[in-house]
């Protein structure tokens, strides 16, 4: 009993040191990664302009990095009507979290801490959450605890608690409304009262909207819901399961309007998501698979996610393997069926069809939170109970885990890019180059998705520079007064251009990897 105590005792210190640094890691340096493209839509979104309405600093002018920034804070000439025009045209990302983050940026201002201190103080709530959740599958604060320790100081948690997005809400809804079935599943045992339970699928229909309006992905979240229950129950059309249905069919009626909005802007839905449509490789996608996993626990650096990895993944997946086993075999088959379910239906969701029908849907780590989630907490589980694994072996591991997600995140930490803001990666490199500069100008067009990646440049440029963009295909009447005069990813029509119009060269910056091009005397 003394041991016992002595055990608990250290756990519970390592369990405030833990914390400790993982809302730490979540608050440093908040500024200080590049602002990327997919953020920089987020506040274009919540600021209530439209496509046209960016477009208003491509007129070919010459302005300076304040006036390129001024859609990206609300103004008085937006108002809410503005703003859901704007997100109705953008289906695919549902409206709860813009919504919130407008509300967040009209209260603490639009800089780039200040909006990505909501998803921070977002992510802080799924400790709790993740608390909730393991309680109602195992009755135990061992595992629960255990579990936060886990997420924590997860890499993968931490760099997309720092990112302007919907995704640490979507990782709350998650957990919350998993945990709310489960509370309602198990109040259809004898001893709670009718108004127990229907206040419990109450709760459940309302975390599962909640969900929904967070990701179009929650689907597959409410899928695994049903499955789980349609196999606890034997394929029988039980009161639970009659209960269930009922508050699917509710949450399905209080997300029809948002249906009905995807059905209505569905070309501008399919044009906005065609990315997903290119081929990948198997063997690519297979590596893209094992970087996304581990990523949850070891994330150190790019080049060494790349190559070292790879030959570990097999270690991790035997890991995550194992712990999986141990959950469903040793825990009570409710929660081991619950934790299969979620981790493998939002995840094949997303595998299948890309090995299938073609696409890189499964490229994105972010698309596989659901499964995360269960994977952390089977983990949890093999971690908290002794007799399931080798108390050697287990001094080893939960240190090892430990140490290396604290190294990931210290190193994340410093850096002011990172693999998640994979289309402007570059773009801090690509400001440090233009910042040495006295006097420069760069010009950009409308190629590819430059919009959003000069945007996010700008966020880093330093108020000196100047900008003049254009939209494709036109060619700017260039200044003088400015050495040098730099092009941002151009398109062949404004390089051809240039070239033609001005009997100019344009060369790439050597020992670079920005998208930047001088233009220099031939």
């Amino acid at each position: 009993m003394k041991n016992l105590t002595v055990h608990w005792t250290w756990f519970r210190v390592l369990l405030i040191i833990v914390l400790i640094l993982g809302v730490s890691f979540r608050f440093i340096n908040l500024d200080r990664k590049v602002y990327w493209h997919d953020e920089v839509h987020t506040s274009i979104r919540i600021s209530g302009y439209s496509d046209n309405d960016i477009l208003e600093v491509f007129s070919g002018e010459v302005l300076t990095p304040e006036e390129v920034l001024k859609l990206q804070a609300p103004t008085a000439n937006k108002n809410w009507q503005d703003v859901f025009q704007v997100l109705s045209r953008s289906p695919e990302h549902p409206p709860l979290y813009y919504i919130l983050a407008r509300c967040w940026v009209l209260l603490f201002g639009a800089s780039v801490a200040s909006i990505r201190s909501l998803s921070v103080w977002i992510s802080l709530l799924v400790f709790p959450s993740l608390y909730w959740l393991c309680w109602e599958l195992f009755r135990s604060s061992k595992v629960g605890w255990m579990a936060i320790i886990l997420v924590s100081i997860s890499p993968f948690y931490v760099l997309y608690a720092q990112e302007a997005r919907e995704y640490s809400l979507w990782a709350l809804s998650i957990l919350v409304s998993s945990a709310a079935l489960l509370r309602a599943i198990n109040l259809h045992q004898p001893g709670h009262n009718f108004v127990n339970r229907l206040q419990a699928w109450s709760l459940y229909t309302l975390t599962l909207t909640l969900c929904l309006y967070t990701s179009l992905l929650s689907g597959a979240v409410a899928i695994a819901h049903g499955i789980y229950l349609i196999i606890l129950e034997r394929f029988r059309l039980t009161r639970c399961f009659l209960s269930f249905l009922i508050a699917s069919f509710t949450a399905a009626l209080l997300y029809l309007p948002w249906v009905l909005t995807i059905v209505n802007n569905f070309a501008e839905m399919q044009h906005q998501t065609s990315w997903i449509n290119g081929t990948k490789p198997i063997i690519e996608l297979i590596a893209r698979w094992e970087l996304n996993f581990s990523s949850i626990f070891i994330d150190i650096h790019p080049s060494i996610n790349y190559w070292i990895i790879p030959r570990i993944a097999i270690f991790f997946f035997f890991a995550i393997g194992y712990a999986i086993y141990c959950l469903y075999r040793h825990s009570s088959k409710k929660a081991g069926l619950f934790i299969l379910t979620l981790i493998a239906i939002p995840a094949l969701a997303l595998m299948i069809p890309d090995l299938i029908l073609g696409g890189r849907r499964s490229i994105n780590a972010r698309y596989f939170i659901p499964s995360y989630v269960g994977i952390q907490i089977s983990v949890a589980y093999l971690l908290s109970h002794a007799y399931l694994i080798n108390h050697k072996i287990r001094g080893f591991v939960l240190p090892s885990i430990l140490t290396i997600g604290i190294i990931s995140c210290l190193i994340s930490a410093q850096a002011e890019t990172w693999w998640t803001k994979s289309a402007s990666y570059n773009n801090a490199e690509a400001a440090a180059i233009i910042n040495q500069f006295d006097r420069p100008l760069l010009i950009g067009d409308t190629n590819h998705i430059n919009v959003g990646n000069i945007i996010s440049l700008v966020h880093k440029l330093d108020p000196n520079v100047r900008l003049q963009l254009v939209v494709k295909p036109n060619i700017p009447q260039i200044p003088t007064g400015f050495d040098p005069i730099l092009l941002y990813n151009p398109s062949k029509d404004l390089t051809s251009g240039i070239q033609d119009q001005y009997n100019l060269a344009i060369n790439p910056i050597e020992n670079s990897n920005a998208p930047l091009y001088r233009v220099e005397q031939p």
